[in-house]
């Protein structure tokens, strides 16, 4: 019938672009997470990072620009005091979260070197950070 074809129609249709905004404390969470479970059960979490490309989207997290900016504007003497304690605290984060990602990138190195290697992923990650 007319209704029944119509409706799964809708079912092929591609889905939707979706958008998510997490803080950097969240990702640091999941990436020790991910890490612990690299730890306990390696085959299934390494897989699944890959197939999900997580690697590649917690390097998408990473803000140097923002970084910089923030260390920048605390060698600045004209700062208010508390706006000069929330730039430490996003700096802080930052390192946090740097620190996390590298906590997950190592086990992934460790179990699977080519896959953490690959000039997509380790190359633009090491040029965002140390440029």
């Amino acid at each position: 019938t007319q209704s029944l074809h119509s409706e799964n129609s809708h079912v092929s249709d591609p889905p939707l672009e979706q958008c998510a905004v997490i803080t950097l404390h969240f990702s640091s969470a999941l990436c020790g997470l991910l890490a612990n479970l690299l730890a306990t059960i390696p085959e299934d979490t390494l897989t699944a990072v890959k197939q999900n490309q997580l690697l590649a989207a917690f390097h998408g997290v990473v803000n140097t620009g923002l970084l910089a900016r923030c260390l920048w504007e605390l060698g600045t003497p004209l700062t208010r005091t508390n706006h000069n304690e929330d730039i430490k605290a996003q700096v802080l984060s930052h390192l946090q979260y740097l620190s996390a990602l590298s906590g997950l990138i190592q086990p992934c190195l460790i179990l699977q070197p080519e896959h953490v290697t690959q000039d997509d992923l380790l190359k633009p990650l090491l040029s965002n950070i140390f440029t």
